[in-house]
């Protein structure tokens, strides 16, 4: 499912994005990548509240070793950070 919402995503049409991703991670609620792709999602539909909180869950839930969660601090304090 990540490459299905990744693919709309990057072709425009984020609110299919996040039905995807929301649809992933109703099946693996721990999935670090959905829970990033939801992320962004978010943020390009303008719902910064949303994404910075699905951004801090993500983070939550990753390794704190993986490359991801790196990624994803910097995307977070993009947004504003903690706030």
């Amino acid at each position: 499912l990540n490459n299905v919402a990744s693919s709309r995503a990057s072709r425009g049409r984020a609110a299919e994005a996040e039905t995807v991703y929301r649809e992933d991670l109703a099946h693996y609620p721990e999935n670090g990548w959905s829970l990033y792709g939801l992320s962004q999602a978010l943020a390009k539909q303008g719902r910064t509240d949303e994404a910075r909180a699905a951004y801090k869950l993500a983070i939550e839930k990753s390794d704190p070793r993986s490359p991801m969660r790196s990624f994803t601090e910097l995307k977070l304090s993009a947004l504003g950070g903690a706030q």
